[in-house]
């Protein structure tokens, strides 16, 4: 949730990207602001985390409808 000037609730959907190195450092790669966790949103953050890899990607996710999907069709080599 975020909160607009006028002290009015607002819905978002807010993805942070983070990368962990071997030695405990943390990286934020960058953030999406939408107004929901619709499918193409989460398209559109996954072509973006594998445009930014150049390597494997954990994906943490809390059994999101039709993420699975989204994954396998971004990184079909995946296992989900």
């Amino acid at each position: 949730m975020t909160k607009p000037k006028e002290n009015r609730v607002a819905d978002s959907c807010n993805a942070v990207f983070m990368r962990s190195e071997a030695n405990g450092l943390k990286e934020v790669l960058g953030m999406r602001v939408g107004k929901s966790e619709s499918s193409s949103f989460w398209m559109g953050v996954l072509t973006d985390l594998s445009t930014w890899s150049s390597g494997y990607i954990d994906y943490l996710y809390d059994n999101l409808n039709g993420f699975t999907d989204t994954i396998r069709t971004v990184s079909p080599q995946s296992s989900t």
